[in-house]
């Protein structure tokens, strides 16, 4: 997840065993929707990963969050817009 912040400038990460990754910029200049956006396809992912495979059916649920992944991406980036 670090390296995904690091990656789009959110936080810079230090060398050694006392490094401490810190963020880029003051957290004022950091909104949720550029850590949801840094970060939304690892939260697709973790959701896909920890759901009990006897809950429900894989090609089901797959196919599902693919048909409205776009959507929900929409709806959660238009929330967090407004978050400042």
């Amino acid at each position: 997840m670090l390296c995904e912040l690091a990656e789009d400038k959110l936080v810079v990460s230090h060398t050694g065993r006392r490094a401490v990754p810190v963020l880029a910029r003051k957290p004022a200049q950091i909104s949720l929707l550029d850590v949801y956006g840094c970060l939304s396809a690892r939260i697709f992912s973790h959701f896909i990963r920890n759901v009990p495979a006897t809950a429900v059916p894989w090609g089901q649920v797959l196919a599902g969050i693919e048909e409205c992944e776009g959507e929900i991406d929409s709806a959660i980036e238009d929330v967090l817009g407004r978050i400042r």
